[in-house]
């Protein structure tokens, strides 16, 4: 009976993190990713991949596989209508390589990136993008930099920087959570504005919240699907 419940916890894991509804969204980003390709030199990305190579992690030069990250990266838009309605101005959150805000870009928006300062070949790959980027490590009960004007859009995919310890289930808990929630909402989202964040692997696999901290997603409103959570201010 365990070993069924078990099963059965790991069916809806699956489900929550791979949904059906994902096969419509890549298609269309399939679709259309070579109207984003087309704008980017792939000679020049592969200089900064070359000059990057033995200097960095091997699995940090993946992201250079244009193509299969650019079209992973479209799906976030499809989905969050970035195609169709672009936000004036977002913010992503762990930007990494920079694919997501560089479609943010390609739609429109004024768009800025946020993550850790020890990232140099993603800095410079931002850089390439065009994409401002904001160097800023999240900590637990501090606000993130507050901006001139507010975000239309903030998202966050894959994220971990909840994480103090992933790989032993050590996340923040429901005070931390709260800080974070109330910090974006109060000071960093334009009336409307929205907030969504993609949960990482292991979070999704290992269970990345309790129900204390679901139940602080939905004081903000949350809309929460498996590793999804959508607030809309």
């Amino acid at each position: 009976m365990r070993k069924l419940k078990r099963f059965y916890q790991l069916v809806l894991q699956l489900w929550h993190s791979f949904p059906p509804d994902d096969v419509y969204y890549y298609m269309r980003a399939k679709a259309n990713v070579d109207l984003l390709l087309v704008t980017l030199n792939e000679n020049e990305m592969m200089k900064i991949r070359d000059a990057w190579r033995g200097k960095v992690p091997l699995m940090h030069l993946k992201y250079f596989q244009m193509e299969r990250w650019m079209t992973l990266n479209l799906k976030r838009a499809v989905r969050l209508g970035l195609d169709k309605m672009p936000f004036s101005r977002a913010l992503d959150i762990g930007a990494g390589f920079g694919y997501f805000p560089y479609i943010a870009k390609f739609y429109g928006c004024d768009v800025t990136a946020l993550d850790i300062p020890e990232e140099p070949l993603y800095d410079e790959v931002m850089k390439y993008f065009g994409v401002p980027k904001i160097h800023h490590t999240i900590k637990p009960f501090e606000p993130l930099p507050k901006p001139e004007m507010p975000y239309d859009l903030i998202t966050g995919f894959q994220i971990m920087f909840n994480a103090t310890n992933p790989w032993k289930r050590e996340f923040w808990g429901a005070e931390e959570w709260r800080f974070f929630l109330k910090d974006i909402t109060e000071n960093q989202l334009s009336a409307g504005g929205r907030l969504y964040l993609e949960l990482n692997y292991p979070q999704r696999f290992k269970g990345g919240y309790s129900p204390e901290i679901e139940a602080v997603f939905k004081e903000f409103g949350a809309k929460i699907s498996g590793p999804r959570i959508d607030i809309q201010k």
